[in-house]
């Protein structure tokens, strides 16, 4: 993120809004209604993104058979692209995610297509935590869920928790 640009930091703790940069806003309060109100706000698409949008469009045949080039490959253990593309196509519309773990969650981001907002859930810094309140508001929707991660440290393989598989760990219900 260059310098130059307004940092909005938007957090439920005035001291965490401020933590590793001084945001030139700092919205306190819940950072999700701060994007739905957002969303409701924006003016309506105009020609100039309308067009980029679907510069983007154009470009996703050639970017997707590129990550099937990569699930294709045969690995010494798990390929990750491949286990995304097999998780992919098991999920429902109503698939919720939980992935935790900096590369697991980076190659997720590139395979996986969520189908709606809230349909992928990052604990992040919670660790354990995080993983256990995540999986919790999954346990509220219906249809499958998948928990997904990588961390040895601080995941749920590390807590012991029932059903967990060691890294890179994977469930689906």
């Amino acid at each position: 993120m260059r310098r130059s640009a307004t940092l909005i930091a938007a957090n439920r703790g005035a001291r965490y809004a401020r933590l590793n940069r001084k945001p030139a806003i700092a919205a306190i309060g819940d950072a999700g209604l701060l994007l739905q109100h957002l969303a409701q706000a924006r003016p309506a698409a105009q020609p100039r993104w309308t067009e980029w949008i679907g510069r983007l469009r154009a470009r996703d045949p050639k970017r997707e058979a590129g990550i099937d080039l990569q699930a294709a490959v045969k690995a010494e253990h798990v390929n990750p692209v491949a286990l995304f593309r097999a998780l992919e196509r098991e999920a429902g519309d109503d698939a919720l995610f939980v992935a935790d773990g900096g590369d697991f969650v980076a190659t997720a981001s590139h395979v996986l297509r969520p189908s709606s907002p809230h349909s992928w859930l990052d604990p992040a810094a919670f660790g354990g935590s995080g993983w256990a309140r995540a999986w919790r508001s999954a346990r509220r929707r219906r249809g499958r869920r998948a928990r997904c991660g990588s961390s040895s440290a601080t995941g749920p393989a590390a807590s012991g928790w029932p059903g967990s598989i060691p890294s890179p760990a994977i469930a689906c219900r």
